[in-house]
């Protein structure tokens, strides 16, 4: 119940605003390799609806992954942007 009284209150692009704006601050050494940042930059970037940064940091996800099994996912959802229309939101 607390998510759906919360998701009321702010607006979608708020929020991913906001999330963008905390995973910049997250770039770390630490993180340098770690292929979720990106991915989670990625996801932030496709509600925003950029495509092409979107994209790009599936991609830049897909090649930090040392999972074969993450990497095709990661590039499908890369390839998928490519290929579909932008949603009109």
């Amino acid at each position: 119940m607390a998510r759906v009284a919360w998701r009321r209150q702010v607006r979608p692009g708020q929020a991913t605003a906001g999330g963008l704006r905390t995973r910049a601050d997250l770039d770390d050494v630490r993180l340098a390799d770690d292929p979720r940042l990106p991915a989670a930059r990625a996801h932030l970037w496709k509600l925003t609806g950029e495509r092409v940064a979107a994209r790009e940091a599936y991609r830049m996800a897909a090649a930090r992954s040392t999972n074969l099994t993450q990497q095709r996912y990661l590039s499908a959802r890369a390839d998928r942007l490519a290929d579909d229309p932008p949603t009109a939101g």
